[in-house]
């Protein structure tokens, strides 16, 4: 058994499932965290009011750390503890760079994700609403003006959906030349924010809120957007499906998060108990 106080996972490919669901076993593992006084911190390249679904669904107390920490809540519901918002002269230097870009350009804000999208072929696609309750960010597409004038201030994070990978890679070059830190929630995007706002820096302070070691953090992830958390953990753990890159530099690699793997490996890596699969019943 480990004395692990934090635990800080990514969502889609490692603690949720191919349908992007919290599993039965998962939730009660979980839940017996929290009991035993761990802290578990959701931290995802989504933004706010998606990233605290699974926290919402499930009932539980969950940090959630939203647009790969640049924003941090207390719980689903509140309050922000912490907020790293790009300056004007960030958000311009990053868009002198992008404006050229042929591929889709996402820019979160808080409340809305806006986007300036490559010309369609099903041309105009209307603005829609995300999240639950009270708490909805508005998806705004095709509005340059409206992107140029309220997305080009206060950004969490720029994200670009492109098919090319080598346009990709040359985005990212640029962007880095000029001190962002670029990274990837999959083969066909890169997401785009300073040095200082990054998963790992987010699971970093809110360790030193807590008052807890390196060694009592434990990461999960599966892209290379969580490489900087899985660094900053005592236990950095790549799931089974995680790319090559990451599983690389893990301490350890979890079964796939298909089977619930980041559920199993809590079980036997920090209450000791043996890998065994019993059937919950859906909570």
């Amino acid at each position: 058994m480990r004395d692990i106080r934090l635990i800080a996972t990514d969502l889609d490919g490692t603690l949720l499932d191919r349908d992007a669901h919290m599993g039965a076993y998962t939730r009660k593992t979980l839940e017996e965290c929290l009991r035993r006084g761990i802290t578990v911190m959701i931290v995802s390249g989504r933004c706010h009011q998606t990233a605290r679904l699974p926290a919402l669904e499930s009932r539980l107390d969950l940090v959630v750390a939203s647009s790969n920490g640049a924003r941090i809540d207390q719980t689903a519901y509140g309050p922000t503890i912490f907020e790293r918002r790009m300056t004007k002269e960030e958000c311009a230097a990053v868009y002198a760079i992008l404006r050229d870009c042929p591929g889709n350009i996402f820019s979160y804000i808080r409340g809305a994700n806006l986007c300036r999208r490559r010309p369609s072929e099903f041309g105009k696609q209307e603005s829609r609403w995300i999240g639950a309750g009270d708490d909805l960010a508005e998806v705004s597409f095709d509005d340059v003006e409206r992107f140029e004038s309220e997305g080009l201030e206060n950004v969490h994070k720029f994200e670009i959906y492109e098919p090319d990978p080598a346009l990709l890679a040359d985005y990212a070059a640029r962007l880095e030349a000029i001190g962002m830190a670029v990274t990837q929630s999959s083969w066909q995007d890169i997401e785009i924010q300073p040095r200082d706002s990054t998963k790992g820096l987010a699971v970093r302070w809110m360790a030193q809120r807590l008052g807890i070691s390196r060694e009592q953090v434990m990461c999960f992830g599966d892209y290379t957007n969580d490489r900087s958390m899985l660094e900053e953990a005592g236990i950095g753990v790549a799931m089974a499906n995680a790319v090559p890159e990451l599983r690389a530099v893990a301490d350890m690699i979890a079964p796939p998060n298909a089977f619930e793997g980041e559920a199993r490996c809590i079980r036997r890596v920090v209450f000791g108990e043996e890998d065994v699969w019993p059937n919950i019943a859906p909570h």
